[in-house]
């Protein structure tokens, strides 16, 4: 069995606020799914 999932991208990152929408992505999305995938294994939901 396999997934895919896609990364949400800020479209407006030059402001302040796109700055830490970003960040918040990045940490919130990006960095738990890579951490699942080096332990392999996938969280419930």
């Amino acid at each position: 069995m396999g997934g895919v999932s896609g990364n949400t991208k800020v479209v407006n990152r030059p402001g302040l606020l796109g700055r830490w929408q970003h960040i918040e992505y990045l940490v919130g999305f990006n960095l738990d799914r890579g951490l699942f995938g080096l332990a392999e294994c996938m969280p419930e939901r």
